[in-house]
């Protein structure tokens, strides 16, 4: 919904979406009625939920736990009445392996919006799941045959599947001067602290889905870093101070 071209491109496009939330939230506050988005990045997220400010209830879903791309209801809903679709595609063992990027790809090529898909969870080289909006998932079973140029069977997944995805996760451990959000930047991607700050102004990090511009913004035990062009990461335990006076932490990053 909301890309990111040029500055003034950006600001029309946050514009118009600021003004299309309103218009659902007008529509819940009037009619009662329980409207649903497309999926979301974490940056419309973002938006969205400083549009409504407490101004009506809503829900947020993605298929999963932890999903990075969600829907949101503009009124309370459960998990089951969100509009969403999981997709599972499988290919044989002499195919070429699936990855986020084929999938998505294959996706988009025919004429598929990137909103109405949401998280591509590849589960090994020849089987992986990804969630769509409910009304195109018979568009794509009927449409999607073949992914890098190799053959794909797609089908529903199963009530029976285990659909809980369990997160992965990669670990590390990183030293901090301080528990400001630019040093947790600067040492989690290996980037100077000048840059860190520059990529903060630049609206390329976000705080537990929160955009988030103050580089002196302390971070806490639990708090969800997505650094744009790098990934999700995970701040966790404390585990010694150094003898040089640096913090270490561990981090977790989904994968």
């Amino acid at each position: 919904m909301i890309s990111k071209n040029t500055n003034s491109g950006f600001e029309k496009e946050e514009q118009y979406f600021r003004s299309f939330i309103k218009g659902l939230i007008k529509r819940y506050e009037d009619r009662g009625i329980i409207s649903y988005t497309q999926f979301l990045s974490e940056r419309e997220l973002s938006v969205s939920l400083s549009v409504i400010k407490g101004k009506c209830d809503f829900s947020v879903w993605g298929g999963r736990n932890n999903a990075l791309r969600t829907m949101l209801s503009i009124g309370a809903a459960s998990n089951k009445d969100f509009p969403i679709s999981c997709l599972k595609i499988s290919n044989s063992e002499k195919s070429d392996p699936l990855n986020h990027r084929h999938i998505l790809g294959s996706l988009m090529s025919m004429g598929i919006e990137r909103d109405v898909i949401g998280d591509i969870i590849v589960e090994n080289e020849h089987s992986a799941y990804f969630f769509c909006v409910s009304n195109m998932a018979g568009f794509i079973l009927e449409n999607l045959t073949q992914i890098s140029r190799s053959p794909v069977f797609i089908k529903v997944a199963e009530a029976t599947e285990n659909l809980n995805f369990e997160q992965r996760f990669s670990e590390t451990v990183v030293s901090v001067s301080s528990a400001r959000l630019d040093c947790f930047v600067s040492s989690i991607i290996g980037v100077s602290r000048g840059k860190a700050k520059e990529m903060i102004s630049s609206e390329l990090v976000y705080l537990n889905s929160f955009q988030q511009k103050n580089p002196d913004k302390n971070i806490e035990k639990n708090d969800i870093l997505s650094i744009r062009g790098y990934g999700r990461f995970i701040v966790d335990d404390f585990l010694r101070q150094s003898r040089k006076g640096k913090m270490q932490y561990k981090i977790r990053k989904f994968v």
